[in-house]
C-alpha cells in the first residue's frame, strides 16, 4: 500500500464530507465575528494587533477547533470505519499501522482547518490596521493551538480503543471546560481561557506590574509541555492496543 495515497484518501474522505464543510464554515465565521467584535478592541488595554490579543483570539477559538477533532477521532471507531477498517486491514498493514494512517489525516485536516482560520485572522489584520507583522504570531500559535490538539488528538484515539462511543462522552466534559471559568489547574486548562482570565493577576504576582505584556509563566509552559507528552503517550498507547 503507498502510504502517501493512502492518507490522501483519508484524508479526502474528511474533507469531502458535509459535516467538514459546515464545521469549517462555521469556525471561520466565529473566528471572523470573534475578531470584529471582541478583539478589535483589544485583550485588557493591549493593542489588538499584539500577542497578547492574538493568544486571547486563539483561546476563544481553541474550543470549536477541539470539538471537530474530537469529532473526527471519535468517527474513527465507527460502524462505518469498523467495515472499512476490515477491508483495509486485509492488505499488509498493522493495526498501528491503520491508526497511524488515520491519526496523518486527521492531523492533516486539522492543519488545513487552522490554518484557514488563522489565513483569515491575517487578512482581518491587514485589512483593518495595515498589520503584516504576522511571525510575532507564532509563539501565541505552537503554545495555545498546537499542545491540546495533540493533547485531544490522544485522548480521543486512546478513549476510542476503550469504548467506541467513549470519544463523544468526553466532548460535554472537554467542553465545559472551555467556556466555564472553573479556576481549573493548568494542566487541565486545555483551551486556556482561565489563565487569560487571571492574566493580570499573574503579571500583578510575577512581574509586579500591571502593563500588559505577553508573558508566559514558566509553570503555564510546562503545562503546554505536558499535555503535548500526555497527548504522544496515549497515542502511542493506542496503538499497541488491538481494534474490536
Amino acid at each position: 500500500m503507498n502510504t502517501i495515497a493512502a492518507i490522501g484518501w483519508e484524508l479526502r474522505r474528511i474533507l469531502l464530507s458535509r459535516t467538514y464543510l459546515y464545521s469549517l464554515l462555521l469556525i471561520l465565521l466565529f473566528s471572523q465575528n470573534t475578531l470584529g467584535r471582541i478583539i478589535i478592541d483589544g485583550t485588557y488595554g493591549a493593542a489588538p494587533y499584539s500577542r497578547l490579543s492574538y493568544a486571547q483570539f486563539l483561546v476563544m477559538l481553541t474550543l470549536p477547533l477541539l470539538i471537530v477533532l474530537m469529532l473526527w477521532c471519535g468517527a474513527v471507531f465507527s460502524e462505518k470505519e469498523r467495515a472499512v477498517r476490515r477491508i483495509v486491514l486485509s492488505a499488509p498493514i498493522t493495526n498501528a499501522g491503520y491508526l497511524a494512517l488515520k491519526t496523518a489525516a486527521i492531523a492533516a485536516a486539522f492543519v488545513l482547518t487552522a490554518g484557514l482560520m488563522v489565513a483569515g485572522s491575517f487578512v482581518f489584520y491587514g485589512r483593518q490596521f495595515g498589520f503584516f507583522a504576522f511571525h510575532e504570531f507564532l509563539n501565541p500559535l505552537a503554545v495555545f493551538l498546537l499542545p491540546p490538539a495533540i493533547f485531544i488528538v490522544g485522548l480521543s484515539l486512546a478513549a476510542g480503543q476503550l469504548h467506541p462511543r467513549l470519544p463523544y462522552g468526553l466532548i460535554p466534559l472537554i467542553f465545559c471546560t472551555g467556556v466555564a471559568n472553573l479556576g481549573l489547574p493548568l494542566w487541565l486548562d486545555f483551551c486556556g481561557n482561565n489563565f487569560m482570565l487571571m492574566y493580570p493577576k499573574i503579571l500583578m504576582r510575577t512581574l509586579g506590574t500591571g502593563e500588559m505584556v505577553y508573558y508566559l509563566p514558566t509553570n503555564f509552559i510546562i503545562s503546554r509541555v505536558g499535555l503535548v507528552l500526555a497527548g504522544v503517550a496515549l497515542l502511542g498507547w493506542a496503538a499497541t492496543r488491538r481494534y474490536r
